[in-house]
């Protein structure tokens, strides 16, 4: 297994562990971003675009 490999293997385990409500988008956008360094691209901008949902329990939804 190469480095790029194991680099999404645990990181992946552990955004799947975590309490993350879109584990899967976080998978894509981790997959995505270790892609395009192992590609030797430099980043300026996310490789996916995260979309900003309010919190369980945050203010939004107790007023709503």
């Amino acid at each position: 297994m190469d480095a790029t490999a194991t680099i999404k293997e645990a990181a992946g385990m552990a955004i799947l562990k975590s309490s993350n409500k879109q584990p899967e988008l976080a998978l894509e956008l981790l997959t995505r971003t270790v892609d395009a360094l192992a590609a030797g691209q430099q980043l300026s901008t996310p490789a996916v675009e995260v979309p900003a949902t309010p919190m369980q329990g945050s203010i939004i939804d107790i007023q709503a």
